[in-house]
């Protein structure tokens, strides 16, 4: 009985390999070469457009004295990096947090998380990630403990009211309005930041479902406490190459972004930070304008241009936020 189903499988699969070849052979038509090549053409000329952006934001920024003698890298820099690197992750929280929901809350639910991915994780890893690293790196942790009260301004936003730098800035006086809920001798509560902010993102019209998600929230808090942790290691050096070596590491390794990733937001998202927080107040304002002109005047396709105009309104804002707050 044995021998004759597993002949009876041995011929199956030789159909099936058989079936398997052809359409290997059918995918080598003209047609379907072009099909399969075209994508990695496109990939090639968006890398191309990037690398050509970045030499056209190296421009701007050599047209730029810096005159601020606070670096991107001192007082509110670690924060801010925290930021950079919580937007990210957020970009790629569908691939983590959508697929831990998706194997116990079938496909709609991972549908859902591709969609916090895409849209909303960027919003809700930013501020998680800014606010938590602000409690557990400024000076606002030892001034604390002396009672000396320290008031965070909304400074002007250098953006519309309807973006994500304004909606960052805003949450973070929010939260810094009321500190005291949040952090209690050394730990900081993540899990009521989360709550609070997702509430906020409900308000603004940037909630999604799936935030709601234990799976979804605890990957994403998860997430953002080793980016935070990796900001307290760096406080005490934060001028060290290893700081952002280990950022870059997390998000390879952990986030699972693709080493194109990687590299956009080591050589834009990083570099921008460092750029904006040697600017003064009024040079801020004049170089946001004159960035978004280079990144609109691209060659970049139109979803890569409104990834990077997003990133940089939240990066001009939060280093104007944290410049003016430290």
């Amino acid at each position: 009985m044995f021998n004759s189903n597993f002949k009876v499988f041995g011929k199956l699969s030789f159909i099936f390999f058989l079936f398997l070849c052809s359409i290997s052979l059918s995918s080598c038509s003209p047609d379907s070469q072009y099909a399969t090549s075209s994508p990695m053409l496109n990939v090639v000329q968006e890398d191309s457009a990037m690398n050509e952006l970045l030499d056209s934001i190296d421009a701007l920024n050599a047209k730029y004295p810096s005159i601020q003698t606070r670096g991107a890298f001192l007082s509110g820099g670690l924060v801010g990096l925290a930021d950079a690197a919580g937007w990210a992750a957020g970009g790629a929280v569908g691939r983590w947090a959508g697929g831990a929901a998706g194997s116990i809350g079938g496909p709609a639910t991972a549908v859902l998380g591709a969609f916090v991915g895409g849209r909303v994780g960027p919003y809700v890893c930013t501020f998680l990630a800014s606010g938590a690293a602000n409690f557990a790196c400024s000076r606002l942790s030892s001034r604390a403990t002396l009672n000396e009260a320290k008031e965070f301004q909304l400074v002007s936003i250098i953006s519309n009211e309807d973006s994500i730098g304004f909606y960052h800035n805003y949450m973070m006086t929010e939260l810094n309005k009321n500190r005291e809920k949040y952090v209690s001798s050394d730990s900081i509560d993540y899990n009521l930041i989360y709550e609070d902010i997702v509430k906020y993102l409900y308000e603004i019209g940037k909630y999604d479902e799936a935030l709601k998600n234990p799976i979804v929230k605890n990957n994403i808090i998860n997430h953002v406490k080793s980016i935070c942790d990796i900001s307290e290691k760096y406080k005490l050096n934060p001028n060290s190459d290893e700081f952002i070596s280990a950022q870059c590491n997390y998000l390879r390794n952990k986030c699972f972004l693709q080493e194109e990733e990687v590299k956009s937001y080591r050589d834009f998202n990083i570099k921008l930070y460092k750029k904006c927080s040697a600017l003064s107040d009024d040079q801020l304002k004049d170089y946001s304008r004159d960035l978004n002109t280079v990144i609109d005047n691209s060659a970049l396709s139109k979803a890569k241009k409104e990834e990077l105009s997003l990133s940089a309104d939240l990066t001009v804002n939060s280093a104007y936020y944290w410049q003016t707050n430290y």
